[in-house]
């Protein structure tokens, strides 16, 4: 898989500056809907290795989750990945409220934000959790927030 090098090098800035963070003790927070995200994100990139590995035969993800061997690999990575984000951060778990939705929905022409991260968002401003670490370009949208970012769109807004 070819992963472009501006790509590596903007990852290792985003990890550099947590594990700067958690050295310095500070606590770092997330949610369970982007420990969520971040599970669907590894399934996916899992699903794209295979399918260049494969480049023969069309597969897709469903056909790929009755495959044992590839969902024991997946499984793998996934608990892995699950106790590294376990360990370094403090994990959230709130509900999603009726009202946020229908907040998210009647101030659309506001923001450029997925209904999950505008939640999230949500829950870190009412909880003043308001410095936040994102390569999301769409959470400059959202104002009350301090964004932590390696992202050359949001750095030359």
């Amino acid at each position: 898989m070819n992963v472009n090098p501006n790509r590596v090098s903007e990852i290792e800035v985003y990890y550099n500056f947590v594990d700067r963070l958690v050295q310095n003790g500070n606590t770092i927070v997330t949610s369970i809907y982007n420990v969520s995200e971040f599970l669907n994100i590894i399934e996916k990139h899992e699903y794209e290795i295979y399918q260049k590995l494969n480049s023969e035969i069309k597969y897709n993800i469903k056909d790929l989750r009755n495959m044992e061997t590839e969902r024991a690999n997946l499984k793998r990575q996934m608990t892995v990945s699950i106790n590294n984000v376990y360990a370094t951060c403090k994990v959230l778990e709130f509900a999603m409220e009726r009202i946020t939705i229908d907040n998210f929905v009647g101030k659309l022409h506001e923001h450029k934000c997925d209904v999950f991260d505008y939640v999230i968002l949500d829950y870190y401003k009412k909880n003043k959790n308001l410095n936040i670490v994102t390569d999301d370009a769409d959470f400059m949208s959202i104002d009350g927030i301090n964004i932590f970012t390696a992202n050359p769109q949001i750095l030359h807004k």
